[in-house]
């Protein structure tokens, strides 16, 4: 299992670029700033709430979240996959990604 991924190369000869899965671990999270209502719940020192793995050649992020009360969780939760997936799309030009969201509760 990597730690990074390897991007798409445009012009050949200068080198690689590789992604860490920190980078995608930071866009799903600072994307959710973009939609109200969900937030992720604070890291803890030992525990990270955004994870990302590498699993055959595809970016699997996992994340534990509020949700806010009243809204549809399903829907919000739909609308965050979707805008996660389109963010780290239009920041790294991947789009082979799975987000995995774990609803923990809520806030007010």
């Amino acid at each position: 299992m990597a730690d990074y991924i390897v991007a798409k190369n445009r012009e050949q000869n200068i080198g690689i670029i590789g992604l860490s899965t920190t980078v995608f671990e930071a866009i799903a999270e600072y994307s959710l700033d973009d939609i109200k209502g969900i937030k992720v719940i604070p890291a803890t020192r030992f525990k990270r709430n955004v994870t990302c793995k590498v699993e055959d050649g595809k970016i699997n992020i996992s994340m534990n979240v509020k949700v806010k009360t009243g809204n549809n969780v399903n829907e919000i939760c739909r609308k965050v996959q979707n805008h996660i997936i389109n963010c780290i799309y239009n920041m790294t030009d991947f789009n082979d990604v799975i987000i995995n969201i774990d609803v923990k509760g809520f806030y007010i």
